[in-house]
Parts: C-alpha cells; structure tokens; sequence
C-alpha cells in the first residue's frame, strides 16, 4: 500500500531586521531616499572603480572653517568604498535635510562671502555648527544630481577634487550619493505540509519542509532550481534524472558533483539525507496555480509533476513505491502530493502492477 506522502504548504512571511545585519547601500535618486540619522557615501565614479572622500581643511581661508574635499583611493565596488572612505550623515532640522560631518561634528555648506572675501575659495566647502545649505536631489537630464543649497555637489575633472559648481559648469561630472541602511533579510517561502503551491511570483529564501526516506528512492520536482543540491539535501544524497525510456524500461542519469537542480524537472533521490526543513537561498520562483502542471517527455514515456495534491485511484499511472514503480489500481485513497512527480499510464504492454525495469545508469 502506498505511504502517504508530504503535502507542501505555502507560506510567505517577512524577518525582522536585526542588530548588525549587512549593510545595504542605495543610491539617492529622491529626496525620499533619505532617511534621518542615516549614513551616507558620497563618491564619483571613474572608469577604475568609486572614488573616496577625504576632508581636510584649506588653509588659504585662514580662521575660516573652509575645507577640501578630495579623493585618493579608487574602490572596486560600494562595499570596498565604505571601509576605505570618510561618511557623512543626513540629518533633518525643520522639515529639511543637511549634510553632517561627525568627524568634524560640523555641518557642510557652500562658501559665500560671509565666509571669506577669496573668491578662488567659493567652490569649496564650509564646514559650519549650524546648518546652513540643505541637500536636495535633482533630475538633471539622464542624471540625478546632488545639490547643496544653489550650488551642485560635483567632481573637477582637472583638479580631481570634489567642489561646489553652478549647474552649467564645465569640467565637472555630477557625483553620486548612497544612503547606508541595514540590509532587510530575504523572505521567505515555506513550502511545509498540507496545503498545495499557489500561485507565486516570488524572491527569496524558500524553507523546504518534506521528509524523504532514507535508502529509498524519492521523486522530487520543484518550481525553482537548487545550484548545489548536497549542500541542501546532504552529502549522502545519490541524484538521478531520467534520460531515456521505453513503454517497459525507464533509464537515468546520475547527476555529478557540481551539477544543479533545474527548475520543473524530474529527480530520483535515494541515499542519506540531512533532516529537514531544507533551506535554499538566493531563489526565484514564478509559477501559476491555474496552467497546466510541468510534463516532460522522455523517450516512450511522459512524467507529470504534480504541485497540487492529485486522485491517482484508478487512474493506470505509475507512481515510486519505496524502490519501484507501482500502479495506480482503483484504490480511491490513493494520491499524489507536491513536489513529486509520476509516470503517465503508458498503456500496452506496461499494464503490470510493478513497473518492469529501472535502470540506473551511474557513469
């Protein structure tokens, strides 16, 4: 008699976002980005990598706090830039945003002639206790620039320096601006007992709940792929695939290490296997609850997955009983849950309850 087997349930659910969590970097395009308290990177891109930022004081704006804000190190991605650059941060007084340097526990703005009378100094940055200029992003064109009261947070081309311009300046290049948060954790889709897959279209980490029996043999489809199967099932798991039939004989694969698990295709299981749940990051799924179920042909025979749980009494197809194929007689209670797949009642002359060979081709 048919054991009865595991029927998946769908479940989507959101994790906290807790202490310590990466860092997730996102590029301002809106002053809706910002957040108050928030870190920021501001940088330029070159064709090597992102540029950093350094602050250092002028000294031509004497008693002035006027300062420089320049680069020296080019970065190959944003996570290498944030460990190699000077932070600032955003924070809000009076319903606008402003630029704070913690490391000088100032405020950044433009230089005016309340600063200093040295007009050669007006591109450079004052560094105030109060905050003056606010920081806003604007759509310029193709870009998204960043600008700090009226004048535009750029790069000098000549100088490679970072300086405050007017819009139509020449020899400059807006800069970039990334707001730091912490990385929300992926979703998660539960895939446990009971309930059979609904339509989905989703991005995540799936928990995969199902009990496969050990020195057994264990059909398995599922609507997303696996990269390492190993690593998720165990170290022990023996992975076939079929590749080639008759009406009498079904032959497979053995898949070697190294090799994935694709997405609404048939698997054979047997060996030791970790205890579930089964977790598998980084996975897409995109499935529809109303089309018709995957179905594969190989060789003189069609294997239907099954991702809803499935009448199979009577039906003359071929289900895996422990190490064999065994067929569905007129037994009403028998069925097929998710997540498994069977072999289409082949008709003459497979009309054997056991199916008649199986083999496995293991080079």
């Amino acid at each position: 008699m048919l054991r009865q087997w595991i029927v998946g349930l769908l479940v989507v659910v959101s994790l906290s976002t807790a202490q310590g969590q990466t860092p997730e970097y996102k590029r301002a395009t809106s002053v809706s980005d910002f957040a108050n308290g928030a870190e920021c990177i501001i940088t330029y891109k070159k064709s090597g990598g992102l540029c950093n930022l350094e602050i250092t004081r002028d000294t031509r704006g004497g008693d002035a706090n006027i300062y420089k804000l320049t680069h020296s190190k080019i970065n190959a991605n944003i996570e290498e830039l944030a460990t190699r650059t000077t932070t600032l941060q955003l924070k809000r007084v009076a319903g606008h945003f402003y630029l704070f340097a913690p490391t000088e526990g100032l405020y950044v703005s433009a230089v005016t002639r309340s600063v200093t009378a040295n007009t050669a100094l007006y591109d450079l940055f004052s560094l105030t206790p109060t905050p003056t200029d606010s920081v806003y992003i604007e759509k310029n064109g193709s870009n998204y620039e960043v600008r700090l009261g009226p004048k535009y947070f750029r790069h000098h081309q000549t100088v490679s320096e970072y300086r405050l311009t007017g819009k139509t300046s020449t020899n400059t290049s807006p800069i970039l601006l990334y707001v730091v948060g912490e990385k929300k954790p992926d979703p998660i889709l539960a895939l446990d007992a009971n309930t059979d897959l609904a339509t989905v279209n989703f991005e995540g980490t799936v928990r995969f709940d199902r009990t496969f029996a050990n020195g057994l043999y264990n059909t398995l489809m599922l609507p997303f792929a696996i990269a390492d199967p190993w690593q998720v099932f165990g170290s022990g798991v023996v992975i076939y695939q079929p590749n080639k039939a008759n009406q009498g004989t079904l032959m497979l694969r053995r898949l070697k290490s190294g090799e994935r698990l694709q997405a609404n295709t048939p698997y054979l299981l047997t060996g030791t296997f970790d205890k579930p749940p089964y977790i598998i990051n980084k996975v897409k799924v995109n499935y529809n609850a109303n089309a018709a179920a995957p179905k594969i042909t190989v060789g003189a025979l069609t294997i239907q997955g099954v991702y809803q749980k499935r009448a199979m009494g009577g039906t003359g197809h071929y289900v895996m009983y422990r190490d064999h194929f065994s067929r569905c007689t007129a037994t009403p209670s028998l069925a097929i849950e998710p997540y498994k797949w069977y072999i289409a009642d082949p008709g003459t002359p497979a009309k054997g309850i056991r199916w008649g060979r199986i083999i496995r081709l293991d080079k």
